[in-house]
């Protein structure tokens, strides 16, 4: 933990390397929160198939979800999503001039007692 899903219709028009994205993240979240940078697991998933608002088809979506350990008070959830919502509005900029785009940061906190996991080596 934490899990970044990021998501976006494939007619954003920025030029990205998901890894500098990601690297200012995690270093986001490691100032914020104490993470340890090898508990990341950070992906992207681009969407072919989509409906955005009216339907127009120059509409684009950008959607970050952060899956993080229940117990985080309010106050650091609503910072550390600010915080991840100024990353992404630097990341997609183009986006956000050139087309209506709606641009948006998720805490999901996932429950300790329900969380399983194996870690080799």
């Amino acid at each position: 933990m934490p899990h970044c899903i990021l998501e976006y219709s494939n007619n954003q028009v920025d030029s990205l390397n998901f890894r500098i994205l990601f690297e200012d993240l995690h270093n986001a979240l490691m100032k914020a929160w104490k993470f340890k940078k090898e508990d990341f697991k950070s992906r992207v998933i681009k969407h072919d198939i989509y409906y955005i608002g009216n339907g127009a088809k120059e509409n684009i979506f950008i959607s970050l979800s952060l899956q993080v350990m229940s117990g985080k008070n309010e106050e650091e959830k609503k910072y550390i999503s600010q915080t991840a919502l100024n990353i992404l509005k630097k990341h997609f900029f183009r986006s956000l001039a050139e087309s209506e785009t709606s641009l948006s940061v998720q805490i999901v906190e996932v429950d300790k007692s329900s969380y399983s996991k194996i870690q080799s080596g």
